[in-house]
């Protein structure tokens, strides 16, 4: 529709838009969340280890501080103890490192999931565009980045205002203690401090998260004339519209068999149609078409019509009309009112239904209109 515009885009997105966003690399995203995931999952991590580092730093600044007499200090052996130093208090490092590598990786896919297409990684001449630019640095999500910004200087003015407050006593008492207590009271200290401002990021992570994901469908709504370009899309499409086409044919042929049981009698070409027809004067003016099959469809048609004891009529003529002119859950047409009346009076006149006789004479009887049983 040519009037349609970004405030015309009131349909929520397809499952197909969705999709096609996501293999174009467009999801939402919310770089707190994968940041606040990866500070809390690093102070924590040192936490943890935070036992065997202080081991580590204590053993270097012990012996570096050491005096050995017998030892000659040559560049040596001097380059030999900065390796043992440096190993010794960055060794327990290691495996916290690469497990908040892989933390941070994993983050990053919690919302939208892991995408990565090259394409995306080009550069675009389009983010020259100086007015978009400038239309970009007053939209909403540049709103919100600021307002992030002073939430977190908030946050982190209100975390050291208490910490210091509570913990400057116990800093100056650290100055007493052996260099060894006092670096690891010091240490854990820092990390509880850190850890606190690091749980208090996910406030703003929650708002944040929420903020992206409602974004996100925003710019993914769609207009009526998107999904109608959308539908025509998938409708030129050969496999989807052989699945749909097998889809309705196989409901309707289901549905078509469950309805004749019902059936007052069942008329055959003798083979290759079968066509259910039913008369119920309380419900219908006029006959009613129940089922309708061709092949394999009227093989089961005349199977379930004898397995219920309905009559299996071979009328060809009439048999031919109904299944090229009718509709199954449709009325008999005008045209064929006489001849269907016929047959179904014939029936209600036998003490039994199934013990019917159809010759050429009977046949000859019914006046079916050739146009309509021969189409072709």
């Amino acid at each position: 529709m040519a009037g349609d515009s970004t405030q015309d885009k009131t349909h929520k997105p397809t499952p197909k838009k969705l999709a096609d966003a996501k293999k174009n690399g467009e999801v939402p995203r919310s770089d707190e969340l994968s940041k606040t995931i990866s500070l809390l999952a690093g102070f924590t991590l040192l936490w943890i280890g935070f036992a065997g580092i202080l081991r580590g730093i204590i053993y270097m600044l012990t012996e570096a501080l050491s005096y050995h007499p017998g030892k000659e200090l040559t560049p040596e052996t001097l380059l030999g103890l900065v390796g043992e130093f440096l190993y010794a208090a960055f060794s327990p490092l290691f495996p916290i490192a690469i497990a908040l590598a892989v933390i941070m990786y994993l983050s990053e896919t919690l919302m939208g999931g892991q995408i990565f297409r090259l394409k995306n990684a080009a550069p675009k001449l389009s983010n020259l565009d100086i007015v978009k630019g400038f239309g970009e640095m007053v939209s909403a999500s540049n709103a919100m980045t600021l307002l992030k910004s002073i939430l977190k200087l908030c946050l982190v003015l209100s975390v050291l205002s208490v910490a210091f407050g509570d913990t400057v006593d116990h800093f100056v008492g650290l100055m007493g203690l052996p260099y060894h207590i006092a670096l690891g009271e010091l240490g854990r200290t820092v990390i509880v401090l850190l850890l606190a401002y690091s749980a208090s990021l996910i406030v703003i992570t929650a708002i944040d998260v929420g903020f992206q994901q409602k974004q996100f469908m925003k710019q993914m709504m769609m207009t009526t004339q998107d999904i109608r370009e959308e539908f025509k899309q998938m409708e030129g499409d050969p496999m989807i519209k052989g699945r749909i086409r097998e889809t309705a044919n196989r409901n309707a042929q289901s549905s078509s068999l469950e309805a004749v049981p019902a059936a007052d009698a069942v008329l055959v070409n003798p083979e290759h149609y079968a066509v259910a027809i039913r008369y119920d004067k309380s419900k219908d003016p006029v006959p009613r078409v129940l089922s309708i099959g061709g092949d394999h469809l009227a093989f089961r048609i005349r199977q379930i019509a004898t397995a219920h004891e309905i009559p299996v009529l071979p009328v060809p003529p009439l048999a031919r009309a109904i299944y090229f002119n009718c509709q199954p859950g449709g009325f008999i047409p005008k045209d064929l009112f006489e001849p269907v009346a016929t047959v179904l009076s014939y029936l209600n006149h036998l003490d039994d239904p199934l013990s019917f006789k159809i010759d050429e004479s009977f046949l000859g009887d019914l006046n079916v209109p050739r146009e309509l049983s021969d189409p072709e």
